[in-house]
């Protein structure tokens, strides 16, 4: 079985300090790097969120609860990065480095099927819908999928194509997703079902429960 790199979990919800200069650093190294034109978060974000990390660090024996909630968001929006990275890198160890990240040991292909994809949350402004997945081990990408018509009309065959039936043709479709991705151009005031697909070597995951929502000005 094949071998890839991917970005090693080095931050850790037990110590505000470490993420915090995770963040700096990603931050730094993701400013004007090539190889990353598109990340989930910008540069800037990830740079202002190590200090908000710094800040509650600093003043988490008077606020325990604002160090904590800020270290899970500074944590969530390490992951989403990180599986970015992991996905364009190409399984190159030097590309994941440029962005500031630590690489695994390689770890062997996945041989089973992925779980179901669980949609986090939806949320939807400016005629665009955000949508964050909750990230999976042993996942290499999602597709999400923005449709009309009944729940019945996306299923999947043979743990490998996705089919949409006559009539629900997707409003957009992402192939290549990570767990943090946003859908434009849809149009306003429609409702618009979501359904999302984990993908490894193996094949896909089944269909994460269809979630809808309302496109929003």
């Amino acid at each position: 079985m094949s071998l890839k790199p991917k970005v090693k979990d080095t931050w850790t919800r037990k110590n505000g300090l470490i993420t915090a200069g995770i963040l700096s650093n990603v931050g730094t190294e993701m400013l004007n790097n090539a190889a990353y034109p598109n990340p989930p978060h910008t540069p800037a974000a990830i740079t202002a969120q190590g200090v908000v990390c710094l800040n509650a660090y600093n003043n988490r024996k008077a606020d325990k609860d604002v160090y904590d909630s800020t270290l899970i968001d500074s944590c969530t929006m390490l992951t989403e990065v990180g599986e970015y990275v992991t996905l364009n890198c190409g399984e190159d160890v030097a590309k994941i480095h440029s962005a500031g990240f630590e690489n695994t040991a390689t770890e062997r292909t996945p041989s089973v099927l992925p779980g179901q994809a669980v949609i986090k949350d939806l949320t939807s402004k400016n005629g665009n819908i955000v949508v964050q997945i909750i990230p999976m081990a042993g996942v290499e990408k999602y597709s999400i999928i923005a449709f009309v018509g009944a729940e019945a009309a996306v299923t999947l065959s043979n743990n490998k194509q996705i089919n949409i039936a006559a009539g629900a043709a997707p409003i957009s479709f992402i192939a290549n997703a990570t767990s943090h991705e946003t859908l434009s151009g849809l149009p306003l005031g429609a409702g618009i079902n979501i359904k999302v697909f984990a993908h490894n070597a193996a094949g896909t995951g089944p269909a994460s429960i269809t979630r809808s929502v309302f496109v929003q000005n």
